[in-house]
């Protein structure tokens, strides 16, 4: 058995196996060609049933560069924009950050960090290497971005929040990385953490196969992340799932316990489940292609809304590609691209009134509602069919 990231015990078991699947889900490519040419790679999930962590095992992270057109904003979405609203809402309230300074690390374009130091009324900082140069210069109403991954000899001053949504989950050595942002804020400072990942027991009570996918070499549980942090003595102030139950949110405080005791904490799912979900997963990929290939082979109109890693795993694994069908995203950013893998062209949800859909596929069932408003605003009354 392999070593766990998290609790280093020797107790990580291969569990499923996802071969030659797109090592970025949320690259997106000028042309079909270069999206076909997609660099791939192999997903081992592996489980450790110490700690209830789960990781790929087949992991290259040289493969990684996220210099490349990568975007995955949910900001174009109103159910996305409520949601982000309250956090922010929450943690300015808790932290009292009105004209204090919050560092986003994986700040992205910018759009969550943007919202949070409007609203907050506080100084912002982002990091991300996707971004292609410095933009802002600190202040609320223009936060600064730098396009690099975080480097704590860069951080321009003392910070009162660290933010860091669905960055761990990318991160090859995460133990390292989170001591290497305490190091930053200081040993001695009081700062808080707000910490978002994708959630492995979510992941594994629906059946989300679709929510594996290469970019991440971790898969939390709420007792691997919390172990995380605890292990190394920052005292944890929240831990709850979000967003449906699809997402991990820990706050933390810095500065605070002893540094390097471990503690003892029960693993929040079993190895049991996980075997479970993964000899289910061929059976959940059959059926979609019994219900997919016969609706596309009669010339059925179908689309899929909201192309961003669900999709795209769920297109690539179903190896749908050359069949008649479309994508469709609010994201005016991916408009007009094309996605990685399959080499089909993304599209506007204005453009779908010409194509007339029968059948509209939603990737995320937290969506339904606002897409089938849209799609009624339209006059379009498909069938709506959530994958997940």
């Amino acid at each position: 058995m392999a070593q766990c990231p998290i609790c280093e015990e020797n107790t990580v078991e291969p569990v499923l196996e996802l071969r030659n699947i797109p090592v970025y889900c949320n690259a997106l490519y000028r042309t079909a060609g270069e999206a076909r040419a997609a660099p791939r790679g192999d997903l081992t999930l592996g489980f450790c049933a110490a700690c209830g962590h789960g990781v790929n095992l087949s992991f290259d992270p040289g493969l990684m560069d996220y210099k490349v057109n990568y975007e995955n904003s949910l900001h174009y979405s109103q159910t996305f924009q409520r949601y982000a609203k309250a956090l922010v809402s929450h943690l300015a309230r808790r932290y009292r950050l009105q004209g204090k300074t919050v560092l986003e690390i994986g700040s992205g374009r910018g759009d969550f960090l943007r919202l949070f130091c409007g609203l907050a009324k506080c100084k912002g900082i982002g990091f991300d290497p996707s971004l292609d140069k410095i933009e802002g210069n600190g202040s609320a109403n223009n936060p600064l971005f730098l396009p690099e991954s975080f480097r704590k000899d860069h951080l321009p001053g003392p910070v009162d929040l660290v933010i860091c949504r669905h960055v761990l989950e990318h991160v090859a050595e995460p133990s390292l990385f989170v001591r290497e942002i305490a190091s930053a804020v200081g040993e001695e400072s009081s700062a808080a953490g707000y910490f978002e990942v994708p959630s492995l027991e979510w992941i594994v009570e629906r059946g989300a196969v679709w929510d594996l996918i290469y970019e991440h070499p971790q898969y939390f549980s709420l007792g691997s992340l919390r172990r995380l942090f605890e292990r190394w003595g920052y005292a944890t102030e929240r831990l709850e799932r979000e967003y449906g139950g699809q997402y991990l949110a820990i706050e933390v405080i810095f500065g605070e316990g002893l540094r390097g005791e471990a503690r003892s904490l029960p693993a929040t799912i079993q190895v049991s489940q996980v075997r479970s979900f993964a000899a289910g997963a061929q059976e959940v990929l059959s059926r979609w292609r019994s219900v997919l290939r016969p609706m596309l082979a009669s010339g059925t109109a179908v689309a899929i809304w909201g192309i961003g890693s669900k999709a795209i795993s769920f297109l690539n694994l179903l190896e749908l590609g050359e069949e008649p069908l479309w994508l469709v995203d609010q994201n005016p950013r991916k408009v007009g691209k094309y996605a990685a893998g399959t080499g089909l062209r993304i599209h506007s949800p204005e453009e779908l009134r010409s194509f007339g859909p029968e059948v509209v596929l939603v990737a995320n069932s937290l969506y339904l509602g606002e897409i089938r408003g849209s799609l009624s605003d339209m006059g379009l009354k498909p069938q709506l069919l959530s994958i997940l």
